[in-house]
């Protein structure tokens, strides 16, 4: 990152990924939820994490990887993490930072689904 750039210079240029496979200057958005492999032993090594790759949507995918590298830059921060809902970002956010045993106040409109999350009982 040009640290003498303006926030909106950053958001056009910083963290810019160019598409090998296209040669597109900036990265297309890749809306693959499965991976295809040459052998089965091939995916069996990247499912178990001794090779490097991808093998299901939900578990990212370079499009997510891009976006979270510029809101990062964008942030100035460490890292970002970007989910696929607003119940998602509410979940990860509440669970680190509450313990078993913690209250929440919440005022009486908030979202019904953090309403019932937050009403969960143990089972």
């Amino acid at each position: 990152m040009a640290s003498n750039w303006g926030f909106s210079t950053r958001a056009i240029h910083d963290e810019q990924h160019s598409c090998k496979k296209t040669g597109a200057i900036s990265h297309p958005i890749v809306p693959a939820v499965a991976y295809a492999f040459d052998s089965a032993e091939e995916a069996a090594a990247v499912v178990d994490g001794t090779a490097e790759g991808r093998y299901y949507g939900r578990f990212g995918n370079e499009t997510t990887d891009i976006l979270e590298a510029k809101l990062a830059d964008l942030e100035l921060a460490e890292a970002s993490l970007a989910v696929s809902s607003g119940m998602a970002a509410i979940s990860i956010a509440l669970m680190g930072y509450l313990n078993a045993g913690d209250h929440v106040v919440v005022t009486k409109d908030v979202y019904g689904g953090t309403h019932k999350f937050l009403s969960i009982k143990s089972i």
